[in-house]
Formats: structure tokens, C-alpha cells, sequence
């Protein structure tokens, strides 16, 4: 199995994308730390998943929890191989001029400051144990080439995941810690349901996908992710690769 003596930790690991990628880890030979904010959603993987599989709960917009989730993968197996920043945030597809500093502080510091603080953290272990390591991040099309399928908050904080992770990636090259993401597309991951109240404007403008023929699911985010984690994409680093079934090409 591709993973066998690897452990891993995933964010938003109790749904969606992140839910699929944490069975898949476990199932292709890993031991994983699934992280996700709300206690007692990840109860049902633990019994699937077994030993294999540990539970953390926190807020990754807090330093803290980043860097607690990782020590925990090194207090429970040891180790800490593969870090894959999932969790994030949708915003209520506010443009510039109607993004008030709540919204633009709470999708700021989910969608890029937690991946931020838990890669900086990783890093720095992997750097003092002289070992390689693997950073998977869930950007977006919303943060490369189509900033309007949200808000102004969205594209900002995904555009700045992307330049985060091709800087590392050239930064730390020649130490085997590796740096990748995806830009998700439109995913039947829920979370544009959480767009309870959008912006009229903002939703005029946007470009957010409507038909079921253009969505992906979230395997096949997940396959993506676990491909640039294994050893079979050692040779890939600074990659920002679409998972969009083509909607940035519009």
C-alpha cells in the first residue's frame, strides 16, 4: 500500500473532501489525525476507521490547534509524514465595496491563516528531524483563475494560499519537504450551502456553477490529494493542480 508507515493529518476531516481523503489514507496502509472543529463528528469514522484513526477537535483558525494537531500525530504514531490542509470556509459572495471586517477576518484567518500557522509548524519538525515531508493544500479556481465564482474575501485568502504554497515549495526544495494544492472547483461537498445570506451583488457578478454536469465529487478531490502526498509525485512540488472538470477554462 502506498502509505504503509506514514502518518498523516488532515483537516475538515469530518466531511466532504477531507472525510474521503482521511478513509483513504487509513485504507491505502496510513495512520491519521482527522481534525475538524465540532465535537463528536468524526465518532463513526473512529469506529470504521479504528486504531488507525485518532480524533482532534479545535478551531484551525488558532495557532494553537495547528500546531496541537501535529503534535499529536507525533504523541500518538510517532511521526508526522503528510500535512493536508482541507478545512475552509465559503463567504456570502460579498465584492469589495459590501465585505464588512467580520466576514473578511473570519474567511482571512480559516482559509489562510490556519493553513499558514499548521504548515510553518510542520515545516520547522520536518526541517529539525532532517526528514522529509508532504504539504497538500485545498485552494481553489475561486483563488487562480476565476476569482468571481465568490467573494472578495474568498479569492483573496485561496490567490494567497497559492502563493504561500509555491514559496515554500521553491524555499524548502532542496530539504524534500514538498508543497502542493488543489484548485477546487465546483465540489458536492456542501459548501455553498452554507451561503445562507448572499450578497445580491456579489451573486449577480458571480460565476458559481449551477449544473450538476460540472461537478466534481469529492473522490475525485481526494484521489488528487493523496497522488501528490505519496512518494509517486516525490518529483512534484509547487504544483497548483485544477480539480474543476474544466469550469476555469471559461
Amino acid at each position: 500500500m502506498r502509505f504503509d508507515g506514514k502518518v498523516a493529518v488532515v483537516t475538515g476531516a469530518a466531511s466532504g473532501v477531507g472525510k474521503v481523503v482521511a478513509e483513504l489514507f487509513v485504507k491505502e496502509g496510513a495512520k491519521v489525525v482527522g481534525v475538524d472543529l465540532k465535537e463528536g463528528s468524526m465518532t463513526e469514522m473512529k469506529a470504521e476507521l479504528g486504531e488507525n484513526f485518532a480524533e482532534y477537535y479545535g478551531d484551525i483558525s488558532l495557532r494553537e490547534t495547528n500546531e496541537g494537531m501535529i503534535d499529536k500525530a507525533v504523541e500518538l504514531f510517532g511521526e508526522c509524514d503528510i500535512l493536508i490542509n482541507n478545512a475552509g470556509i465559503y463567504d456570502m459572495v460579498m465584492p469589495l465595496d459590501h465585505v464588512t471586517d467580520a466576514m473578511w477576518d473570519k474567511v482571512i484567518k480559516i482559509d489562510l491563516y490556519g493553513p499558514m500557522y499548521a504548515s510553518r509548524y510542520f515545516t520547522a519538525l520536518k526541517l529539525k528531524e532532517g526528514k522529509p515531508g508532504s504539504v497538500v493544500s485545498t485552494a481553489s479556481v475561486g483563488g487562480a483563475a476565476l476569482p468571481v465564482c465568490g467573494g472578495v474575501s474568498y479569492a483573496a485568502a485561496k490567490a494567497a494560499l497559492i502563493q504561500m504554497t509555491r514559496h515554500a515549495a521553491y524555499c524548502y526544495r532542496d530539504n524534500g519537504v514538498r508543497f502542493n494544492a488543489i484548485a477546487l472547483g465546483g465540489c458536492a461537498t456542501g459548501i455553498q450551502a452554507t451561503i445562507t445570506e448572499p450578497d445580491t451583488d456579489g451573486l449577480r457578478i458571480a460565476k458559481i456553477i449551477n449544473s450538476d454536469t460540472r461537478i466534481c465529487q469529492p473522490i475525485d478531490a481526494a484521489n488528487v490529494i493523496l497522488h501528490l502526498a505519496s512518494d509517486e509525485a516525490k518529483a512534484v512540488t509547487g504544483s497548483i493542480v485544477n480539480v474543476d472538470s474544466g469550469w476555469s477554462c471559461i
